[in-house]
């Protein structure tokens, strides 16, 4: 905090205008409800924040990919702690903590981690299937022309730091609009 705060203040003493907010950036057209702390700043006006879009959900982003995806397998624990009123296509992050969270095609999903502890996979009817780098590069809004490295875990890493390409997008679109 006290960081952003000198970043804050540096602002304000070389003349610029600047705020902050915590974006969802699903509101963004991301199919991801990833909460990010944007900062902007202007030496001009400083333009409102885009007005936010109709959610996209995980479904449609990856539904190209989808016949692509590696199966994958649940433990019987994993099983066993299954809602019983789960209704496929449903899209749930597994770690070793014994508990899942749940996104329904239509929604958006949740924040995606890129690291070791956890797994996504999907239940589509009664197959399972894991997401690849490319699938969950999808879910930050990667375009399908970013070069992924080849080791997984790198992958993931970078997607799970990255910040939403779409909502940056949007965003300086709209500073840019309003400086021209």
């Amino acid at each position: 905090f006290a960081a952003f705060r000198l970043i804050c203040d540096q602002l304000g003493r070389m003349g610029y205008f600047w705020t902050y907010d915590h974006v969802n950036a699903a509101d963004y057209g991301v199919p991801q409800t990833r909460r990010r702390l944007i900062l902007r700043a202007s030496r001009g006006l400083l333009p409102w924040l885009p007005e936010p879009v109709p959610w996209v959900g995980w479904y449609a982003a990856i539904e190209d990919l989808l016949p692509t995806l590696p199966e994958s397998k649940l433990a019987p624990w994993q099983l066993a702690r299954l809602p019983g009123d789960i209704r496929p296509p449903v899209l749930f992050d597994g770690d070793n903590s014994n508990s899942f969270t749940f996104s329904a095609a239509d929604s958006p999903v949740f924040t995606m981690r890129g690291g070791r502890g956890s797994k996504h996979r999907a239940m589509l009817g009664a197959r399972f299937v894991s997401m690849t780098p490319r699938a969950l590069a999808r879910f930050q809004s990667f375009p399908d022309s970013y070069i992924l490295p080849e080791r997984r875990t790198l992958a993931a890493k970078i997607i799970g730091n990255a910040v939403p390409r779409l909502l940056m997008q949007r965003i300086a679109e709209q500073m840019m609009e309003v400086a021209a």
